[in-house]
């Protein structure tokens, strides 16, 4: 039980960290902000509730439970959301995968106010009535496999729509999530109950967060030289500067890779500077990202 113990609290400061660093390093007052923001709250939250499990505590706060249960319910329409944001697509909310999900959480909530109005329904008995298999037992996975599926074709749909490489890391993305859904859903045919959700799910979160890691280094547009924006205002060799100024690299890195001199380097940046009204690169980078 300690090694179980362990792996879930690990899990839980990783994807706090993970979390952490996307949100610091993405900040955007902008809806696709928000919606990812609480993408990536929800893992955290599902191992919260493990822990609590763990140490026999889930009983003393099952309103929690009920939360959890409607948070892991949202994770597909989310990702379907995310991905009509980021291509500049309508979401239909009406639509029928969405209203079956409104019964589906009209249900969870029923389960909560029986529980709170019910004094002869306790938590033994609310905690029993999710495992049981009834009808609604199969829209977690379907529902959810649903929206990715949606997701995937719209952004099938859209390439022309979208920058190359963010659309190459947003499918990159679905497929791991639709690929996981598939995976802990086999998982119970295998395992027994408390196995994948304590053992499993942990594992499969960790390698999740890792791959979406690798995938955003591999397709993000910063880092992806051969689908740059570029601005207007500058030359296209300006631009080039810019972009390896962006990731970090150093005069002599830039001049070594642009096969120019240290000094040329420096001037295109005092021009970069004048154009963008910026002080140093780091202003510089920031409006670049800003602007794309």
């Amino acid at each position: 039980m300690s090694g179980i113990l362990a792996l879930n609290v690990a899990t839980i400061l990783y994807l706090c960290v993970v979390t952490a660093a996307v949100v610091i390093s993405n900040r955007r007052n902008t809806a696709s902000f928000y919606v990812l923001f609480f993408l990536l709250l929800i893992p955290i939250f599902a191992q919260v509730r493990q822990l609590l499990v763990l140490n026999d505590l889930l009983q003393k706060v099952p309103l929690y439970l009920l939360m959890v249960y409607i948070l892991l319910r949202l994770i597909g329409p989310l990702i379907n959301l995310l991905v009509h944001l980021q291509v500049k697509k309508k979401y239909n909310f009406l639509s029928w995968i969405n209203i079956t999900n409104y019964f589906v959480f009209g249900y969870i909530i029923y389960m909560g106010f029986r529980f709170m109005i019910s004094e002869s329904y306790n938590t033994n008995q609310m905690l029993l009535t999710f495992k049981e298999d009834h009808v609604l037992a199969w829209t977690y996975p379907v529902l959810q496999l649903l929206h990715v599926g949606e997701a995937l074709f719209v952004l099938h749909n859209s390439n022309g729509n979208s920058n190359k490489a963010l659309h190459q890391f947003m499918k990159a993305s679905v497929l791991v999530v639709a690929t996981v859904l598939v995976v802990l859903q086999l998982s119970y045919f295998v395992f027994d109950r408390f196995t994948v959700e304590h053992v499993v799910a942990p594992i499969v979160f960790l390698n999740v967060y890792s791959a979406i890691i690798f995938i955003s280094f591999k397709y993000s547009t910063v880092f992806n030289s051969a689908d740059k924006i570029n601005l207007p205002e500058l030359t296209e060799r300006e631009n080039n500067v810019l972009h390896k100024l962006v990731i970090g690299k150093t005069d002599k890195e830039i001049a070594d890779e642009l096969h120019l001199s240290v000094n040329t380097v420096a001037t295109y940046c005092r021009r970069i500077y004048q154009k963008l009204e910026v002080k140093n690169r780091t202003e510089a980078a920031r409006k670049f990202l800003q602007k794309n």
